[in-house]
């Protein structure tokens, strides 16, 4: 009869919780509160449990908790749960760059990016080129020339896109330039001038 009790009490607590948005937990994590991103990223989970993006950024927050285990399980089950979907296979390059394991990583990236391959070798998902490249400058071990030629081509398919130009700043600083670093952030701050 506890149990039951305990169940009930549990459900009437969680009908009571506001719903929780993919854009909350990502301005909880822009503002380094990764314990309460995560813990609204698992709601958004539990609603939509097959859209691969909300497992990517519950492994990038893991990641960010210094837990590389459950960024990994995060990702694997993005993949099982949305093999189509680029952000994962990013993801799952990016911890394997950490892992020193570059061409691996590689293999990850390409996976990512095959989605939207077009037959004069570009990419038209800018989602997919700026998960990959910001996976390609993360870490210690770094693909800046990849992620610069990405970015790039991200630019060409939407040169007013804010993640593609705060993206392509942060290639530019990985290559010490900052003049165009600050050109590109300056230029994502006009477009969304309320972001943290």
């Amino acid at each position: 009869m506890k149990k039951y009790i305990i169940t009930f009490v549990a459900l009437i607590s969680l009908l009571g919780v506001k719903a929780q948005t993919l854009e909350e937990a990502l301005k909880a994590e822009d503002f380094d509160k990764y314990e309460s991103a995560r813990n609204i990223l698992l709601q958004v989970i539990a609603k939509e449990p097959n859209k691969g993006e909300n497992y990517y950024y519950l492994g990038k927050v893991y990641g960010n908790l210094f837990k590389p285990d459950s960024a990994l399980l995060a990702f694997n089950v993005g993949v099982k749960n949305d093999p189509l979907n680029a952000a994962c296979y990013a993801g799952l390059g990016g911890l394997l760059m950490e892992e020193n394991k570059v061409s691996e990583a590689k293999i990850q990236f390409t996976k990512a990016l095959s989605f939207s391959k077009e037959r004069n070798g570009t990419y038209s998902d800018v989602k997919a080129m700026v998960w990959v490249a910001e996976n390609m400058i993360a870490s210690e071990n770094k693909l800046v020339t990849d992620a610069e030629e990405l970015m790039k081509n991200a630019l060409e398919v939407d040169k007013s896109n804010y993640d593609v130009l705060v993206t392509m700043g942060d290639v530019y600083l990985e290559i010490n330039n900052g003049g165009e670093a600050a050109n590109n952030y300056e230029r994502a701050i006009d477009l969304q001038k309320a972001n943290p």
